[in-house]
């Protein structure tokens, strides 16, 4: 596997599952994890997530906390389905996902990314954010304490089109002042995260941190502290 590329004018990362990840949801599929239904193991619930997901029936974007948890609420209920729960186990399981979904203060910051912040900042490197989130993604970072970190920020949301579509990438860069040949970006999806900035004209690292990518052919991390060392990174 390819080492990844060395950060040269910027970098931009993704948001959810690249610098945090809901911990309440994690939490919550851990408990049914260990209850020995087979259907509600970790491995099924991604699976199903996946799926669903692989649809196009991500929740759009919302603008109100009633509208997100419904949009959530019926995604989950989706998946529960696509996985043979009955209908209305279903629904009372996906209730439980969309509460930690929409609730900021479910999510928790991956160990390493202050220190690789910190590290990134101290070489004097412009960083930002490119994601496809509705404004729950502001009251996260200021939980996080991440907003005060990136010069830029850009959500779906905000401006009106989705990764992997090279124009939300070029816009963080344009707000940041750098080339877009001259960025590096960091995240979790090889089709949204890495394909998008690689269409938008940057280099891309894949983070995986579970492994979930065996396969993936281009540059890769199982931990963002890879990136501070060039050459690192073969997964």
């Amino acid at each position: 596997m390819p080492a990844h590329p060395t950060p040269a004018g910027a970098v931009l990362f993704d948001a959810a599952d690249t610098l945090f990840h809901n911990r309440g949801l994690a939490e919550l599929f851990d408990g049914w994890e260990r209850a020995g239904d087979p259907k509600l193991t970790r491995t099924w619930l991604d699976a199903a997530i996946r799926t669903v997901g692989g649809r196009g029936l991500w929740p759009a974007d919302s603008a109100t906390g009633r509208e997100r948890r419904a949009a959530w609420t019926d995604f989950y209920r989706l998946a529960f389905l696509e996985g043979g729960h009955p209908p209305p186990a279903a629904a009372a399981y996906a209730a439980e996902c969309a509460g930690q979904v929409v609730d900021p203060a479910a999510y928790r910051l991956f160990a390493d990314v202050p220190e690789v912040l910190d590290a990134l900042d101290s070489r004097g490197l412009p960083l930002g954010i490119v994601s496809n989130f509705d404004p729950l993604i502001w009251p996260i970072l200021d939980r996080l304490d991440l907003r005060r970190r990136f010069g830029a920020i850009v959500t779906s949301y905000d401006v009106g089109c989705y990764k992997p579509d090279p124009r939300i990438f070029r816009i963080a860069t344009d707000r940041l002042g750098v080339p877009t040949g001259d960025v590096l970006f960091v995240g979790d999806s090889p089709y949204s995260d890495v394909g998008g900035a690689a269409a938008a004209g940057m280099a891309a690292v894949l983070v995986d941190r579970t492994g979930a990518y065996p396969d993936f052919a281009g540059p890769r991390v199982t931990d963002l502290r890879a990136l501070l060392h060039p050459g690192a990174g073969r997964g």
